[in-house]
């Protein structure tokens, strides 16, 4: 790759990380997934970066690169529970990019997930947050909660899935101001 397009592909990860990052988390409901998706994402970007279209917007672009790794991994991991169905992953792939046009969306995707998260019951806030602030696993946190884990897998299901509907309906609504 030469210096010119390796500039501009860090020029353009840099705007796009965020909102990748936000999308995938959104789409497979665990940060170390995300993360291992989003590398992955990387370096399909960058090996395929000579065919983007410079004309064309850079996100839209790496979402559905995104998209398709996406999908890899729920082929890969039958087990993993599909937080969106594939008509969900489209719209949520172009809300982030709507959002990711103007310099600050990072701060618009975090806030609409703020929102949702604060309308959840503090119950469903305390499993969050030991899910994905805190890191543990399912099991660990029955032991903590003093409940099941297959009671707390339910939940963090439940959870993830309202979790979608709110970013769903406050990507619609902005979608409808025409953000």
């Amino acid at each position: 790759m030469n210096p010119d397009n390796r500039s501009q592909l860090t020029t353009h990860w840099m705007q796009a990380q965020s909102a990748l990052q936000a999308y995938i988390l959104s789409s497979v409901g665990n940060f170390a997934d995300s993360e291992d998706i989003l590398q992955q994402v990387a370096l399909d970007v960058s090996a395929s970066f000579e065919r983007y279209d410079p004309g064309r917007p850079f996100i839209p672009w790496a979402m559905q690169i995104a998209k398709r790794r996406i999908a890899d991994f729920y082929r890969k991991n039958k087990n993993a529970a599909c937080l969106f169905e594939e008509t969900d992953l489209e719209l949520l792939a172009q809300a982030h990019a709507r959002l990711s046009k103007n310099e600050g969306t990072s701060g618009e995707v975090a806030d609409l997930l703020e929102s949702c998260l604060d309308r959840l019951p503090e119950k469903s806030r305390r499993l969050v947050d030991l899910r994905y602030r805190d890191g543990l696993k399912p099991a660990e946190i029955a032991h903590t909660t003093g409940r099941s884990g297959g009671a707390i897998r339910v939940a963090l299901n439940k959870i993830r899935n309202a979790l979608g509907r709110c970013i769903r309906s406050g990507t619609e609504r902005g979608h409808a101001r025409g953000a």
